[in-house]
């Protein structure tokens, strides 16, 4: 992982200089939107996700990455790389990991459309038993630019992934939305990563998308589950029925508010539908951070999830949320950060979900709205 983490910012760094001359630029986003799985052969009904940002589970759930990163290397050729890993572990001795790793080209057919092609892999260890899962990719897209730093695109995409000894063979058809923000070229003029964006405030403001280790524990007793995700799964694992298993929002923005203090809203937003059951779960973040200095901050605020299943009243969730960080510069004109986090859940007589404590060590990259 270090050595791959190494790479991407080795072509983060390299790749800026021949932008002038490329139909790409190296860029960091965010997706999301729907996708239809279909277990190829089966007869069986698919199963349809809308997320927000992406949500991968390895070959588990090969549903599109929240994550992209373009990188150019012909004149109208860039590679986009795609990485997922998951680890997860409850207290009844169930543990997984789940990786997924892709590779393709974007092949600029104009100014504004471009095609796509790639090849898929994916891994799973779950008690004992491993496999590897190989598939293709093709797309079909329109970019733009968006507001402000930010680029838009719109993407029609096709995953084809191959039968195994112990995995199915997954059709995935999906549309998804992106926003990114070109980095790893020289910075705006006045723009500092993770530092004052104006005199006079401790804050930039940004939006970011977060991973990292969460450990859930139920109050009172039940199996506590562990998870590394990167990205983040927020509120994924509640539309597939696991509510207890809610980690910190994946997508966050600052809006600084004066010298030391910023506003940090953070979202996610699931839905997903197969047989004739639909779950939606959508999980809000609300915050303040105060600004120790350039670098070290605080945070408390608060958690709001809400989830309405088929044949079910709508109901929420609620919590307490703590937080203390770390800010730094990353590459170009991004921002990372680390954070040491801590929600408090309270019970839902609803679904039946005890109080839930997470602790979650997080990590971020952090793009400046300027």
């Amino acid at each position: 992982m270090r050595k791959t983490i190494a790479i991407l910012a080795l072509a983060l760094g390299l790749s800026a200089t021949a932008q002038a001359q490329n139909a790409w630029q190296t860029e960091l986003g965010i997706q999301g939107g729907f996708t239809r799985l279909v277990q190829a052969g089966s007869g069986g009904g698919p199963i349809d996700a809308v997320s927000l940002p992406g949500f991968n589970l390895g070959p588990a759930a090969p549903f599109p990455s929240g994550l992209f990163l373009v990188i150019p290397w012909k004149p109208k050729l860039a590679i986009e790389p795609d990485f997922n890993l998951s680890e997860l572990a409850s207290g009844g001795g169930t543990a997984a990991t789940l990786i997924t790793l892709g590779l393709r080209g974007n092949y600029a057919l104009s100014d504004r459309f471009y095609g796509a092609a790639g090849v898929m892999m994916g891994y799973i260890e779950n008690s004992g038993t491993n496999d590897q899962q190989f598939g293709l990719q093709a797309a079909l897209g329109y970019r733009r630019h968006f507001t402000g730093p930010l680029n838009i695109r719109a993407e029609a995409r096709v995953t084809v992934w191959g039968k195994t000894d112990n995995l199915p063979p997954w059709d995935l058809y999906s549309v998804l939305i992106g926003v990114s923000t070109p980095v790893g070229g020289r910075r705006a003029a006045g723009t500092r990563a993770a530092a004052p964006a104006r005199a006079g405030t401790l804050w930039s403001k940004a939006f970011g998308i977060a991973g990292g280790y969460v450990h859930m524990h139920e109050v009172g007793g039940g199996n506590d589950v562990i998870a590394l995700a990167l990205p983040g799964f927020g509120g994924a694992l509640t539309a597939f029925g696991t509510p207890e298993a809610t980690t910190p929002p994946t997508i966050f923005a600052i809006f600084p508010m004066g010298q030391k203090i910023a506003l940090e809203p953070g979202l996610d937003i699931h839905r997903t539908q197969s047989n004739g059951n639909t779950v939606f779960a959508g999980t809000l973040q609300a915050r303040l951070n105060y600004a120790f200095g350039p670098r070290w901050y605080g945070a408390v605020g608060g958690n709001l999830q809400y989830i309405k299943a088929t044949g079910a009243d709508a109901t929420t969730r609620s919590g307490l949320n703590l937080g203390w960080g770390y800010r730094f510069p990353l590459v170009g004109s991004l921002g990372g950060r680390t954070e040491l986090n801590y929600t408090m859940w309270g019970k839902n007589t609803d679904i039946g979900t005890a109080p839930v404590n997470t602790m979650g060590l997080m990590f971020a990259v952090t793009v400046p709205l300027k």
